[in-house]
């Protein structure tokens, strides 16, 4: 049997974009994880998902950038 080769780095794009309802979804599963998580007793894995939904929602509320080549 051959060894496993090195995992191959991946590269992410400076912005990504997503639909209202993907970020509805991901906003329901970080919720959902936050609760599943406080229910086990896991309070500082919960309070970690929290905190990502509040980045996701706080970036929902952010204006639009205003582009200087239009």
């Amino acid at each position: 049997m051959r060894p496993p080769s090195p995992a191959t780095p991946a590269h992410f794009a400076a912005r990504v974009h997503f639909l209202k309802d993907e970020v509805f979804e991901i906003c329901s599963a970080l919720a959902l994880g936050e609760s599943v998580l406080a229910h086990l007793g896991r309070r500082d894995d919960a309070a970690h998902l929290a905190a990502v939904f509040d980045v996701v929602e706080g970036r929902l509320a952010e204006p639009l950038p205003i582009s200087t080549t239009g």
